[in-house]
Order: structure tokens, then C-alpha cells, then sequence
């Protein structure tokens, strides 16, 4: 199926319940871009997050991910088909697609791979975005713990992480740059939310394989301190987004 190994099928329930959607917006400035709104294909859609806001402004949508498990909880759309592919063999029709997004994902793909795959299934002057994120940001006393626990991870995270964390610097698809604004997460959540959240961190998957135990106990304790669980703070992602024109 892919080269990408699959880190978050053994966490698909905590994955949907700690994960979020994106902003309205960078989807309407997507589609805005779009020459045509007949068919996008999300492609490592996940549980479908990108998928739902995709639904309502393209008249089809193909949502494809290495794994079963969490595409078995994605929500039941009428014009979404959710399917078992890999990045790199989409198993699409040549020439059929007006929109390619990849949300928190580009980094396990195998990107040579991956950008022949784009350029087949893609019509000329189609749209490719991808985009991700690291690090919520709440305020000082909890961003403060959080790079305490980021420290102690540090070892764990698979290797190619390095490339989200790195913003995305190194990847140069071969298609034709377009200009995007910023785009910003933002959530309410209370405590737990947040520990649902970071639960669904590879690193801390692999952190409790290696070790037999994972940091996410001290780390709740550690905030129980400053953050009581009925309070409910903003918590920001900066979002690292980048768009091509298919040419």
C-alpha cells in the first residue's frame, strides 16, 4: 500500500476524540483558488476532519488513509466516499481532480512518490495544499510545562516528525508556489480536552512501548496545579500551510 508506516491506528478512539477541524476560512480561500469545485480528494484524510469542510464546497470528495481504523470513525457524508489508499496510489482516475489537500500528514509521505501521484490524478491548474501544526499554545504557566514535556519526548518522536517540526522547509513539491495568508486554530477547551489532545501524540505512544509508562500522568498533575478542570482556556495552533497550482 504505502511506504509510510501507520503510528496512529492503535489510538484511532483517542485520535478522533483529540483532534480538531481547521478554519472555515483557509477552506474558502482554497476553494476560491479552485478553477473547478467538481471533485477534491483529501488524501491521509484521518477521521475526516478536512474531509467535512471539503464536503460542502466541492460536489465530491474522495477522503483515502492507510488506516482502517480511523477512517471507521469518520462521519457518514452523502457526497464524501471514505477509502483505504495509500498517498503515493491513490487508485484515482488520471486527470479527474480540482483539489488535493493533505492535512497534518505530508511528513510520512514518500514525497517523490507522492508528487508523480498529485500531478497524474490532478487536472492542469489544479490546487495542492498541505498543511500542519505543532505546538498548542494556551499561556506562559501552561506553554512552560508543555516544553518541559516536549524535552522529555524529544527521544521518542518517529523520525520524520522533524519534518513538520521543521515547518515543512525542506519540502519543495514540483509545481508552481501560490501566496497564502496565515492561518490560526483556535479551540475552547477545558483540561481535559487538552490532555486528549496531547494523549494522541505519537511520541507518547512510543515513549509507553519503549519504556512501559508515559510522562502524561506528572504532565496532568503538573497543570492540575495551574489549570482547574472546570476552566476553560483559548488554545491556539499556528498553522504551517502551503498551496501549489498543478501545472
Amino acid at each position: 500500500m504505502s511506504d509510510a508506516q501507520d503510528h496512529f491506528s492503535a489510538g484511532a478512539e483517542a485520535y478522533a476524540r483529540g483532534r480538531f477541524g481547521y478554519p472555515e476560512t483557509l477552506f474558502d480561500w482554497l476553494a476560491g483558488h479552485c478553477v473547478e469545485k467538481n471533485f477534491a480528494w483529501d488524501c491521509a484524510t484521518g477521521n475526516g476532519q478536512a474531509a467535512v469542510s471539503l464536503a460542502s464546497r466541492f460536489d465530491r470528495v474522495e477522503a483515502t488513509d492507510i488506516s482502517e481504523p480511523l477512517l471507521a470513525k469518520a462521519p457518514a457524508l452523502k457526497n464524501v466516499r471514505f477509502r483505504r489508499a495509500a498517498a503515493e496510489d491513490s487508485g484515482l482516475e488520471s486527470t479527474s481532480v480540482d483539489l488535493v489537500t493533505v492535512a497534518q500528514a505530508l511528513h510520512w509521505f514518500a514525497l517523490d512518490r507522492f508528487w508523480r501521484e498529485v500531478k497524474r490524478v490532478c487536472k492542469p491548474g489544479a490546487v495542492l495544499a498541505f498543511w500542519g501544526y505543532c505546538w498548542p499554545q494556551v499561556n506562559a504557566d501552561v506553554d512552560a510545562r508543555l516544553i518541559h514535556l516536549r524535552k522529555e519526548l524529544e527521544s521518542f518522536w518517529p523520525e520524520r516528525n522533524a519534518i513538520l517540526q521543521n515547518g515543512y522547509s525542506e519540502v519543495y513539491p514540483p509545481f508552481a508556489a501560490l501566496d497564502a495568508p496565515p492561518f490560526e486554530v483556535q479551540v475552547h477547551w477545558g483540561r481535559r480536552d487538552y490532555m486528549a489532545h496531547i494523549a494522541t501524540w505519537s511520541a507518547i505512544r512510543y515513549q509507553r512501548e519503549q519504556c512501559g509508562a508515559d510522562d502524561l500522568g506528572h504532565f496532568e498533575k503538573s497543570l492540575g496545579e495551574i489549570w482547574p478542570g472546570e476552566i476553560a482556556h483559548t488554545v491556539r495552533w499556528r498553522l504551517v500551510f502551503r498551496a501549489f497550482r498543478v501545472v
